[in-house]
């Protein structure tokens, strides 16, 4: 059985479905319903879009293609092999009727909308009470096709971007009443994940990974301080399985070491979420769908988690990152624009001060800025960033000068290095740039010193 200490108020217990979970047509169904009925209370479910749905929907904002909605959208819902509801058809048709004349935000968002109907009624079907919250407004007969926007959704945005929002929380708990009131009627709540709204009906995204954030938002407004986000992977492991076989389940990170590790590639948690769980001291305990033991709990000081014999938690990071020279006014300008775009986080930048060189993570996005204000950075360089991630790496004597040594004892070549501590930590981590095609043997070679050696 889970441990049900993972929940810090027995009476609430929030949770997020993700779209692996679910599945491609809903074959996740009877496990979502399994993991439900293991704790007692009240439960508010976040559920993401079914598995390649999103995608299907992004390709018809693209094309408007029908034949796209129908085979990537409609169809996925129409074979999920649960009874259908008349109420859930209708619905169904309402949205894809109206998906003609809806902004790439509001497609994109649909995938979310129709896996919390899916969910909700599936749930409701096999006994359970359950509510949801509504990210539109059907009107009194949905068989009309009239599909409104509900302006007191309550997830709110802080500004109008539509692919990339922030979450406004304090906006988002005025109105976050209304989830409370569903509770009370309800035994299990289930809300669209990914969506939100800015000021009133206006369609937003939270960004990839936006349900792992929503769920956060959730929890800050409910006054929660623990949250499970069921995976169909097993756990935080020490590296990406693809790349090293040799890896480990890791049981406890801190806070900072989460958001280190969602910096360096480490996708099992939105670093936004992770952003809202540090700073409000939420934990987040990240579960195996098929055995619920298999867990990773995020957010606990070193002092109060359990002992691990790791100081080194994972290695890994991104094979595009791109890395570019800049005279010190340059470099303070882009660096200006990186923080208004939400890239502040994932620059790195070391060298000389009148001459530094900057590292940025995001090479989509940092493309996406460079064609937009027409920039011409002649000398940008691809580069891949390798990070050594645990807060016991400062107490590891020489540790920097031994990973720059694994490193070129293999004959490759280190274009830059920083190390860097988060919130007073005593090192939160360690990262090398070096060329792309040397990413995965680097990453192994630092994972067979720090993890399996120690």
């Amino acid at each position: 059985m889970p441990d049900a200490s993972l929940d810090s108020n027995p009476e609430v217990t929030l949770e997020k479905f993700g779209g692996d979970v679910l599945g491609a047509t809903g074959e996740g169904l009877p496990m979502v319903l399994e993991r439900v009925c293991q704790f007692r209370g009240k439960h508010l479910l976040v559920v993401s879009a079914l598995r390649g749905v999103t995608d299907a929907l992004g390709e018809y904002a693209r094309t408007r293609d029908e034949a796209v909605l129908q085979n990537g959208v409609v169809f996925p819902h129409q074979v999920t092999g649960v009874e259908r509801d008349p109420e859930e058809e209708r619905a169904l048709s309402a949205y894809v009727r109206n998906a003609a004349a809806m902004n790439s935000a509001e497609i994109i968002g649909l995938g979310e909308v129709l896996a919390t109907n899916l969910v909700a009624y599936y749930l409701r079907r096999k006994g359970l009470d359950v509510g949801r919250v509504n990210y539109y407004d059907l009107g009194a007969d949905s068989s009309l096709h009239v599909v409104r926007p509900n302006p007191n959704f309550p997830v709110r945005a802080r500004q109008y971007r539509p692919q990339d929002a922030d979450p406004d929380l304090e906006a988002s708990r005025a109105i976050g009443k209304a989830v409370g009131e569903l509770l009370d009627k309800h035994d299990v709540v289930v809300a669209p994940g990914f969506v939100a709204r800015y000021h009133g009906d206006r369609a937003v995204t939270l960004g990839r990974g936006g349900s792992d954030t929503t769920i956060l938002v959730y929890a800050y407004s409910l006054g929660v301080k623990r949250v499970t986000l069921w995976k169909a992977v097993e756990g935080v492991r020490t590296a990406n399985p693809d790349i090293v076989p040799s890896h480990r389940l890791v049981r406890h990170l801190t806070a900072m070491e989460g958001l280190n590790l969602t910096l360096f590639g480490g996708d099992i948690v939105n670093f936004k979420a992770m952003q809202i769980a540090a700073q409000q001291g939420i934990t987040i305990g990240v579960r195996y769908i098929k055995n619920p033991d298999v867990l990773t709990t995020i957010g606990e000081s070193r002092e109060h988690a359990p002992q691990e014999d790791m100081p080194i938690k994972y290695v890994g990071g991104v094979r595009d990152a791109v890395m570019m020279h800049y005279n010190h006014e340059t470099a303070i300008a882009r660096i200006n624009r990186f923080i208004e775009r939400n890239l502040g986080d994932f620059v790195h930048v070391f060298g000389p001060a009148l001459s530094p060189t900057v590292v940025v993570l995001d090479a989509k996005k940092y493309m996406e800025i460079e064609d937009e204000e027409g920039w011409k950075d002649e000398d940008r360089r691809s580069v891949a960033a390798v990070g050594i991630i645990g807060e016991g790496s400062g107490e590891m004597k020489g540790a920097l000068s031994e990973a720059a040594r694994v490193i070129s004892d293999a004959g490759i070549v280190v274009r830059g290095t920083v190390a860097a501590t988060r919130g007073g930590t005593a090192g939160g981590y360690m990262a090398f740039f070096v060329d792309p095609q040397h990413f995965e043997r680097v990453v192994r070679l630092e994972h067979e010193r720090f993890v399996e050696r120690k």
